[in-house]
């Protein structure tokens, strides 16, 4: 189940909270794949140039090991929408620190800035990690990264991204990796 509130602050801040629970599978607890929660925070700022200019905020915490309900785990974690550098693909599995939120917090900064004939598109952020318990073996230590993407149409129906992304993941193989797509919605 979920639950989400959305509200715009002083007309400045628009923020976003949600809580995403999985509950109620019917295994032996050690084989359970969705059995945790999951609480978002996603803020931006309005701008001088509000359509061209976002900087954002995004921040997590997570219990156990909570789910997307909407879509299939191996499109991409649970925290692909919290940045692009939680945000893999199901093609090459590029490089992301952790984006299960499973028993870990931590949260996404950047800029989106957006052409003035929002016809292109550059991201900045970096973004944190820390394990809280010990149940996600893949995130023993702090993690960060920095990202970047650029993106541009090329007609009306095909665009190209450009993806870069650095991350330090402690005790773990630092990860790193670069991508290009050539999109086509039909």
């Amino acid at each position: 189940m979920t639950a989400s509130y959305t509200r715009r602050y002083l007309d400045r801040i628009s923020n976003s909270v949600r809580v995403i629970v999985n509950t109620g599978q019917d295994l032996p607890q050690v084989d359970r794949t969705a059995d945790g929660v999951l609480l978002l925070v996603e803020n931006s700022w309005i701008t001088a140039s509000p359509l061209t200019v976002v900087p954002y905020a995004n921040f997590f915490i997570g219990w156990d090991r909570p789910q997307s309900v909407a879509r299939a785990a191996a499109s991409g974690g649970i925290l692909r929408n919290t940045g692009i550098n939680f945000d893999t693909d199901g093609l090459s599995g590029f490089a992301t620190l952790d984006p299960s939120g499973s028993d870990t917090a931590g949260g996404s900064i950047g800029i989106d800035l957006i052409g003035d004939l929002l016809d292109r598109q550059w991201l900045l952020e970096a973004s944190y990690l820390t394990p809280h318990g010990t149940g996600n073996p893949a995130v023993p230590d702090d993690q960060f990264a920095v990202g970047t993407r650029y993106q541009f149409p090329v007609s009306n129906w095909t665009l190209l991204r450009f993806d870069a992304m650095y991350g330090w993941r402690g005790e773990l193989p630092d990860v790193y990796g670069t991508r290009m797509e050539y999109r086509w919605k039909f």
